[in-house]
């Protein structure tokens, strides 16, 4: 019952959502998504992100209350805009996006492409740490691994080693995502590691082809634009990887497996159904010289030297 209000032997039944309940988000998500794909609207769900939904040639991402508008042509969004305004949703448009989670958003009017920029979220992240006057450095960490303790503590015996691991995901020559972090399991041998961090590569990056896929249908790319930028994207893939035995073990059809590998957790085998030719293009492991693993940048202590030659390859300075 509201407060003030008491009727004994009675219960309240609410019609409407209410800001602030447990339930009012999802209310709100339900709406906003029946609304976008009601027939005169036309937008349908995308089946790898539920915030994301594509119509002939617009793309909307939702996040919360916000809705982002993508398209070829200004006019087909506000159509849509339109469309919504008619269907009862109250939208207040707020120009081109320029910023959006913590990535400033640059669209160049010369050829129209977008460009993505961290810098602010940076600033805040050093300023967060109270790292504003600290003196530079040329490399993250040490290239040297921690010196023995001879006077420290002894073990307890129950030390777990478990592989930090890095991984990079690019798109036209920019990188879309990145991890870096320790295992979630002990790994036995060193190809153990190496096949569980291509194993979580794969769970985004597989999904990512199947959204570029979505994204090039609902934006109306013309087949020769298509051709010249995302045509080979969309029909190969390659993964690198300079591990020799996770090679063979990542291109060997399921269900076989090698004699070192027997005991890998099932979890870890499902992406190697999607190595090869399939109907959603074709995925290629292959092998990738020490030297220029992009990668290493995120999980060894390298020189200076090295250090500076990986960060231009991934970021061109």
């Amino acid at each position: 019952m509201p407060r003030g209000f008491t009727l004994e032997g009675k219960v309240l039944k609410l019609r409407k959502s209410l800001y602030g309940l447990r339930e009012s988000p999802k209310n709100f998500f339900d709406h906003l998504k029946s609304k976008l794909v009601d027939l005169e609207n036309g937008f349908e769900q995308s089946s790898e992100d539920p915030c994301l939904f594509k119509s002939e040639n617009v793309i909307c991402l939702v996040y919360v209350d916000d809705c982002l508008f993508f398209s070829a042509k200004e006019e087909y969004i506000d159509e849509k805009i339109d469309g919504l305004r008619s269907s009862g949703l109250l939208l207040d448009v707020e120009d081109d996006v320029s910023g959006f989670l913590g990535v400033l958003i640059i669209t160049k009017k010369e050829d129209g492409s977008i460009e993505l920029l961290q810098t602010g979220l940076i600033d805040r992240i050093i300023k967060a740490l109270g790292l504003e006057d600290v003196n530079s450095k040329a490399t993250p960490a040490e290239t040297t691994g921690l010196p023995a303790d001879p006077n420290g503590p002894q073990t307890d015996g129950d030390f777990n080693y478990r592989s930090l691991i890095g991984m990079l995901g690019y798109l036209t020559g920019s990188p879309v995502f990145w991890a870096s972090k320790i295992q979630t399991e002990t790994a036995m041998i060193t190809m153990e590691s190496e096949y569980v961090a291509l194993s979580m590569a794969m769970r985004d990056l597989i999904p990512i082809r199947r959204l570029l896929n979505e994204g090039c249908d609902a934006t109306g790319l013309e087949k020769e634009r298509e051709a010249t930028i995302l045509a080979s994207l969309r029909s190969t893939t390659k993964v690198h990887e300079d591990n020799a035995g996770c090679l063979i073990l990542a291109n060997t059809p399921l269900p076989y497996t090698t004699p070192r590998s027997k005991h890998y957790g099932t979890e870890y085998h499902w992406f190697r159904s999607h190595v090869g030719k399939t109907e959603e293009g074709s995925l290629e492991v292959v092998k990738v010289d020490t030297k220029i693993n992009i990668a290493d940048i995120m999980t060894k202590g390298l020189p200076k030297m090295d250090f500076e030659r990986l960060r231009f390859l991934l970021v061109g300075w």
